[in-house]
């Protein structure tokens, strides 16, 4: 194995470690927002469901900006570098990569990404339990699909370390 292989082989590999760990701190934050979730006639418990909505969608955030740096892609930047992220996220990169995540799941990730927006910037808003139901339920039902899509993203970057591998 030349050593161009060997950077990418280490590169695939130490990758796939961040994304697990990414992904194991995902499923963590959906864990703390079901059990906040049912709580939420009491204020702390609004605040740490608010807290657990905006770290679930900025742990999505981060793995697909870590992917993207991995790969060599280039990172969106300017007022929309969220919602460009997002779609970076759910675009296949022939020849490179595939989509992280379906893009039938944007309606719903673009709505977790408003509300991320809201809790960094509006400091002084009671927030409103109804709202935050609908998006604690919002990733209940969405949770299992990016788990399952950011395993098949796992399955294709362990592909490609035995690919890089073995040339």
């Amino acid at each position: 194995m030349g050593p161009d292989q060997a950077a990418s082989v280490s590169m695939l590999a130490r990758l796939r470690r961040e994304l697990a760990a990414d992904r194991a701190a995902l499923d963590a934050r959906a864990a703390e927002l079901g059990r906040a979730a049912g709580r939420l006639n009491d204020e702390p418990w609004q605040a740490a469901c608010a807290v657990a909505l905006h770290a679930w969608y900025t742990c999505l955030e981060t793995i697909i900006e870590r992917s993207a740096r991995a790969l060599g892609e280039a990172l969106p930047h300017g007022p929309s570098s969220h919602r460009d992220l997002l779609s970076l996220g759910m675009t296949e990169v022939p020849g490179l990569r595939p989509a992280l995540i379906p893009e039938r799941l944007g309606p719903d990730l673009e709505a977790l990404l408003a509300f991320r927006h809201f809790f960094r910037h509006a400091y002084a808003v009671p927030l409103d339990p109804a709202r935050l139901r609908e998006h604690a339920r919002r990733v209940d039902r969405i949770a299992a699909e990016v788990t399952a899509a950011l395993g098949a993203f796992d399955s294709f970057l362990h592909a490609a370390v035995v690919a890089a591998g073995s040339e």
